[in-house]
């Protein structure tokens, strides 16, 4: 499992960033808010990532801190009309789990 990525930061889109590690340029899907907070191009950038494997398709998807993945999974749970649960939807349920008094892990 890729859990993490640290690299140079290559190229960004609305909900993507491209880093350098190591000889290779890795695309990983983001929320929006992620692709302003990583910074300019050429800067270090670190992730917390998951991998997600489908018969056909590896799609990688990173996080500035590991409480946002963890929404992601518990948003993975559950689907809305078939589709998965859009980026937006997660990160309000993120800030909502922010103002509790206690926090549940996984």
């Amino acid at each position: 499992m890729l859990t993490g990525v640290t690299g140079i930061l290559d190229s960004a889109g609305d909900d993507w960033v491209r880093l350098q590690v190591s000889g290779f340029v890795i695309h990983i899907a983001v929320p929006a808010s992620v692709v302003y907070q990583v910074g300019s191009v050429g800067d270090t950038v670190s992730l917390h990532t998951y991998l997600r494997i489908r018969e056909e398709q590896l799609s990688l998807y990173g996080f500035i801190s590991s409480d946002d993945l963890e929404i992601l999974f518990c948003c993975r749970e559950y689907q809305v009309s078939g589709r998965e649960v859009p980026w937006a939807y997660c990160r309000h349920w993120a800030r909502v789990a922010s103002r509790l008094p206690w926090k549940q892990r996984m």
